[in-house]
């Protein structure tokens, strides 16, 4: 199986950064957290390449069952964009959307593909090999995240 092995890099250059700045503001909103920055980070500068936006449901059911992405690399932990079941109630597949910080800044645009359900038991056990980990409490954790997840290419 042959694998890509170039790094994705979603940081946009001045004159596209001008561009997407001009569709801020048609385009509804998602306030990301502080774990979802970090992802959305480690996203567009490559660090978690191959992957070029949050996981869709196919490529979490894969890492959940395989320890693989659907391509064959291998990845052991699913890399979702959890959100309420309100504020997924207000997109739909094909839609774009602006990312933000707390402070409502625009991080990036994100393209939805899938919006479904995330298994967090079956996560648990997958990842932690444990529904009771004290690390599953913690706030911060996707243990701890909302059911509904987006899934979403990053928009360069």
């Amino acid at each position: 199986m042959s694998q890509d092995t170039s790094l994705v890099n979603l940081l946009v250059d001045q004159e596209r950064h001008i561009s997407l700045k001009q569709l801020l503001s048609s385009l509804p909103d998602i306030t990301l957290n502080l774990r979802q920055i970090c992802d959305f980070e480690l996203l567009t500068t490559g660090v978690f390449s191959p992957l070029k936006g949050f996981m869709t449901r196919v490529a979490y059911d894969s890492v959940l069952d395989r320890m693989r992405l659907p391509s064959g690399e291998i990845w052991p932990v699913p890399i979702c964009l959890d959100v309420s079941r309100d504020l997924a109630d207000r997109f739909e597949a094909g839609q774009s959307a602006v990312l933000r910080d707390p402070e409502g800044f625009p991080l990036g645009i994100m393209a939805i593909e899938d919006i479904w359900q995330a298994d967090r038991e079956k996560e648990a056990m997958a990842v932690y090999g444990t529904t009771d980990w004290p690390m599953m409490r913690w706030p911060g954790s996707r243990a701890g995240a909302a059911d509904t997840t987006l899934a979403a290419v990053l928009k360069p």
